[in-house]
């Protein structure tokens, strides 16, 4: 019996993705398939090579790969995928089940730590793993985030481990799965983590009720706090430089390193949202095309307050009741005793809601001119925190109710949130119609005529849904004093009363379909010739195909998806905004891809039918000979140069400090180019001097040898090109984009991993 509740939290994401698992069918959501499958086809194709996946030469001309936070690579579990060789497809349904169960597992035993009872621990836990805050994210295909998520508990445990034991291994593990919260690329939700985080040690060290040994005043356990928190500090720093080092580099080359103030605050939870974790079908349920759970036109897509949905952070009623009940057991008098778990929980959860607020509330003005955090945006995110901390109350409050001197203060609680969840459900029943008439126009162009029709009945029938729950809660507090003693029937009882709530959340968001439709080849690619390095990028107009379409079958492409853009070829295309075709020729975007027939000189049609091929001829190639260049200073001075009306893009070049050129005539020839992934060998017949320009973005990491001797790499057109200085004659170049920092970060993981080992095996503590 002491090995059930670990044993049902991890037979939970077994039964929750067994399509997945053993039905040979994909989990599939909007980012898996546009981002997640074709990350994982790069790092094949690298690997197949013998190569890290430093570099992406798919999209966007060329991006970093492991850098820019994209692809996950030393993450163990997407590791041990790609080193095994499974499928793609098959690795994001292990991954998923692996994380839902690390995430219950972590609330578990963090739970078992804090002295409470396994049947509440495991409510507790499974409130927090079967959650939409977790699930929902996997039709968003935010996997990165999903992997972070299940960490919050985790670092919890080993702060608290590390304090019980006066040991700095337990505040080491905490920094290990800080660490491995940055190798599963999930930085936004790792920077929230450690606020909560650094408040725990605070609340440890300043007079939370979890004892230490050995030291009693304020001064020691402060001492020993900071001890704590530098050793999670640094194994967390150590065990993730692979990945940190990497992304740090590419922090300032990145779009997100200059965002603007609207982009900040996007996504920001505003106050009427939170009506929706009572409610959770009020405002609809998410955006995207239809599912075998959705089927077209049968539910109308999210009409809240953000431009777009695709997650829910619905976690059900159980939680919140109990949740209440702990806080009203906790609070005597007329204050709470700030030195109990509880309380420390309950601020946790009311700074990430205010957190997450946005622009809705001033604290987000601190934010933005922070440093990293001012780089962040969807605010909502913020709420796995409190998501976090709700479900390990409810764990407070379900052994609370069981406690004979506590249960009538728990149970009034309880009662108090049933009365609030019967008010809001009764509200959404009565607004319903107004709150869809206003957004009638928008779910009418989105889904059809019958769209505001249908949202009307999908709010009532959540309304009615959640009052029929809320009142089933009630009837259950009404008879507490009866069932109190069932022991375990009564945990049951919660786990499948929970299950049924928020199955609702797993059939909206859960989708499993067939990886060959997932993997297939988009229409029309079959006009082209295979896919081959440097024969040529491609360009498709929005809506030919889904987003990198092209690239997940090994194409390269002038633009493309990606959450972490490079900032240079944004730029670059800003600023030729009103001369498309002479920057996709730049470009080397020499087959173009419409959804209408196009007509252009020179162009040449490859079929007959939509989506539409073309062939580009006058497209130039991915390293050519230029013998007219413009020195700038700096990036923006390239922007202006190139924003004027008569710059000759496609004959002229802007390189930041290097030579001015002005050459008529031919100014020579590339006599051939091996492309490989992360590196390039041109050789090239100067016959003037020139710059051998090569159209893929310019990155530090990226270093040149002409003919043997090292040689500097320019930044070309603001750096959306790169470029190197030629004299008259034959000249070999070899392009190489080093790995230097991923091994330096491998050696200082090396040593992470070392110094756990020691930890483990000795009995450093946190006294001096």
């Amino acid at each position: 019996m002491k090995r059930l509740p670990v044993l049902l939290l991890l037979l939970f994401p077994l039964a929750l993705f067994l399509p997945a698992l053993a039905g040979g069918k994909m989990l599939w959501g909007m980012d898996i398939q546009t981002l997640t499958l074709f990350f994982n086809q790069a790092v094949r194709r690298s690997l197949n090579l013998g190569e890290f996946p430093l570099w992406t030469p798919e999209l966007l001309c060329g991006m970093p790969g492991i850098a820019s936070t994209g692809i996950i690579f030393f993450h163990p579990v997407e590791l041990a995928c790609h080193l095994l060789q499974v499928p793609v497809w098959a690795s994001v349904g292990i991954d998923a089940a692996l994380e839902i169960a690390a995430s219950g597992l972590g609330t578990y035993f963090l739970l078992r730590r804090l002295g409470l009872s396994r049947g509440a621990c495991l409510v507790g836990a499974f409130a927090y793993a079967a959650s939409g805050t977790q699930l929902s994210l996997l039709y968003a295909g935010h996997v990165n985030n999903l992997k972070a998520i299940a960490m919050i508990p985790w670092v919890f445990w080993g702060a608290l481990k590390g304090w019980q034991e006066a040991r700095l291994l337990g505040w080491a593990l905490g920094g290990a799965a800080l660490a491995l919260q940055i190798l599963g690329s999930g930085m936004q939700i790792f920077a929230y983590t450690l606020i909560g985080f650094a408040a725990f040690a605070a609340w440890l060290a300043w007079g939370g009720e979890v004892p230490l040994a050995g030291a009693r005043d304020a001064a020691a356990r402060t001492k020993a706090a900071l001890r704590g928190v530098a050793a999670a500090g640094l194994a967390a720093f150590l065990l993730s430089a692979p990945q940190l080092l990497p992304t740090l580099q590419y922090g300032p080359w990145s779009w997100r390193d200059s965002f603007n103030y609207e982009t900040f605050i996007s996504w920001s939870f505003h106050p009427k949202e939170s009506l929706a974790w009572i409610v959770p079908g009020y405002w609809g349920w998410r955006n995207g095309p239809p599912s075998a759970f959705w089927p077209e036109g049968a539910t109308p897509a999210y009409h809240g307050s953000w431009a777009f949905c695709l997650t829910s952070e619905y976690f059900g009623l159980l939680p919140w009741a109990l949740a209440f009940a702990a806080v009203a057991a906790a609070w005597k008098g007329l204050k709470p005793d700030w030195r109990k778990p509880q309380i420390f929980l309950v601020a946790l959860a009311a700074f990430s809601f205010v957190s997450a607020l946005g622009k809705y509330f001033p604290l987000h003005l601190v934010y933005y001119h922070l440093p990293v955090y001012g780089g962040f945006r969807t605010w909502t995110r913020f709420l796995c925190l409190c998501t976090f901390s709700v479900c390990a109350l409810a764990a407070y409050g379900f052994d609370a109710l069981k406690d004979s001197a506590a249960w009538p203060r728990a149970l009034r609680g309880a009662f108090v949130f049933v009365a609030l969840a019967v008010v809001c459900a009764t509200a959404a029943l009565v607004t319903a119609p107004d709150s869809v008439a206003g957004d009638s126009a928008s779910l009418a162009r989105q889904m059809g005529p019958s769209a505001p029709s249908a949202a009307l009945q999908l709010a009532r029938d959540s309304g009615l849904r959640a009052l029929i729950l809320a009142a089933m809660l009630g009837v259950c507090l009404v008879l507490w004093p009866r069932i109190k003693g069932l022991g375990p029937a009564l945990v049951g009882a919660a786990l499948l009363f929970h299950a049924v709530d928020v199955s609702e959340v797993w059939r909206r968001f859960l989708d499993f379909q067939d990886p060959a439709r997932a993997l297939a080849a988009a229409p029309g690619l079959e006009a082209l010739p295979a896919a081959a390095a440097g024969s040529g990028r491609i360009l498709d107009l929005p809506g030919a195909w889904t987003q990198n379409a092209a690239a997940l079958q090994g194409y390269e492409q002038c633009e493309g998806y990606h959450g972490m853009e490079m900032s240079a070829p944004m730029r670059l295309a800003e600023t030729l905004k009103d001369r498309r075709l002479e920057w996709s020729e730049l470009l080397g975007a020499r087959w173009l891809v419409s959804p209408q027939p196009i007509q252009a000189p020179g162009f040449r049609a490859l079929n007959a039918g939509a989506p539409y091929v073309y062939e580009n001829p006058n497209a130039l190639p991915r390293a050519f000979l230029c013998a007219r260049s413009v020195p700038v200073e700096d990036s923006a001075s390239a922007w202006a140069a190139l924003g004027a009306p008569n710059f000759d893009v496609l004959g002229t070049v802007t390189v930041e400090k290097g030579p001015r050129l002005d050459f008529g005539g031919v100014p020579g020839s590339v006599l051939s180019a091996e492309w490989g992934r992360n590196s390039c060998t041109i050789v090239a017949e100067a016959a003037v001097p020139a710059l051998l320009v090569v159209s893929q973005s310019y990155y530090p990491s990226w270093g040149v040898r002409v003919d043997g001797r090292p040689a500097p790499l320019l930044k070309a057109d603001g750096g959306a090109l790169q470029a190197v200085a030629l004299a008259p004659g034959r000249h070999t170049v070899e392009l190489v984009c080093g790995g230097t920092l991923v091994w330096v970060g491998l050696a200082l993981a090396g040593l992470g991993v070392a110094g756990l080992a020691l930890l483990a095996a000795g009995k450093w503590g946190l006294s001096a």
